[in-house]
């Protein structure tokens, strides 16, 4: 009994191997079956290049894209150092819940620091959660702090004055489908400006 159970585990794994066999360069089992054993060598040593040079090129793109996103968030810092009163702003979402499927779940409280003319994408979480929640965007204009779903479909706006924003705006929000809330916003004071002649 026992024989007859590695016989046929035996044979199932052939039959597996042999359905999930790949051959190189996209060649059917005719073609590669036709090459002979010095052709079959050299179109296995081509594949391994062409997927060396695929690996490398992924790299490099991954490479790229890490150093645009850093220059990026240079140049967005740079802007925060040099930003002027009233063209900051500094917003907490507190007592934060955001949607999951059917019912409200309680979020991590949410930190959004936007410069005038800036869009950011903001990412809110369920409490206990690294990554369940949702995700939309913000902005800042100078008098209106605009938050919407990813899809811009839904957004709640407030809006104040540079004196109102001085001294704090406070207001419950909800953007259907993803949180709801209290926002409160304030003008980021100017950071200091350091190695300036006067």
């Amino acid at each position: 009994m026992a024989i007859g159970r590695l016989c046929l585990l035996g044979l199932l794994v052939l039959v597996v191997a042999a359905c999930t066999t790949r051959y190189p360069l996209g060649m059917s089992e005719s073609e590669w079956l036709s090459l002979s054993p010095e052709q079959q060598i050299d179109a296995r040593e081509r594949e391994e290049r062409l997927n060396l040079e695929a690996a490398q090129q992924r790299a490099e793109q991954a490479r790229q894209r890490a150093e645009a996103e850093r220059r990026e968030q240079e140049a967005l810092e740079q802007r925060r150092r040099e930003a002027g009163f009233g063209e900051r702003i500094q917003c907490v979402l507190d007592g934060a819940q955001v949607r999951a499927g059917s019912r409200w779940e309680e979020a991590h409280p949410l930190g959004l620091d936007l410069i005038v003319g800036e869009t950011a994408d903001f990412r809110i979480l369920e409490r206990g959660s690294a990554t369940r929640g949702g995700s939309g965007q913000a902005s800042f204009d100078g008098q209106l702090v605009e938050l919407c779903d990813r899809a811009g479909r839904h957004c709640e706006v407030i809006a104040g004055t540079s004196r109102d924003f001085q001294r704090g705006v406070r207001r419950q929000l909800e953007i259907d489908g993803l949180l709801r809330g209290e926002l409160r916003c304030e003008l980021a004071e100017p950071l200091p400006q350091t190695g300036r002649r006067r």
